[in-house]
């Protein structure tokens, strides 16, 4: 048994917001964007899509997987979070989430994948706070999950002349 005088000292350090996100300005928003995951239990990971700020991020897009649920959530600041989708699936080491991304005036459309499976239906996002954002990456409540071939493909599948940034990534 252990007494106070035993115990091994912690220390305790916050989560910030601006902590599980890693990204890059890509200098614009339309594309494919997409990860395999290997994710440690009780965690969440996945990518974050149009991040407004990457030091004090309060606008954004996260898809990413639980262990059970694929969802999709948008913020419009630190504390106002939506849940645009929140869908079973099954979680295998490996799998990759995919979300297809375009623009038009005043509209985001993402559509979510996991495992080329489409999770839910395309959701059209118009909030002012997150549809001009280009800083776009991987998201992760702990650094201990595996990200494997980041990618970024300018055109949504299946259109000419692509243009794409791989990013081998560990978070």
């Amino acid at each position: 048994t252990l007494s106070l005088h035993d115990a091994l000292p912690i220390c305790l350090k916050p989560l910030t917001l601006s902590t599980q996100f890693s990204t890059i300005n890509t200098g614009s928003i339309a594309g494919t964007y997409s990860t395999a995951l290997t994710l440690t239990t009780g965690t969440q990971a996945g990518l974050v899509i149009s991040l407004n700020s990457t030091g004090t991020p309060t606008a954004g897009i996260v898809v990413n997987h639980d262990g059970t649920y694929l969802r999709v959530t948008k913020f419009t600041s630190a504390t106002a979070w939506t849940n645009l989708i929140s869908t079973a699936s099954a979680y295998v080491d490996g799998y990759v989430i995919k979300a297809d991304v375009s623009v038009t005036s005043g509209h985001l459309y993402l559509t979510a994948y996991y495992n080329n499976v489409q999770i839910g239906t395309q959701q059209d996002i118009t909030d002012a706070e997150i549809i001009s954002n280009t800083n776009h990456g991987v998201f992760s409540t702990y650094n201990g999950n595996l990200f494997d071939n980041f990618y970024i493909s300018d055109n949504i599948p299946n259109t000419p002349d692509r243009k794409s940034t791989r990013l081998n990534s560990s978070h």
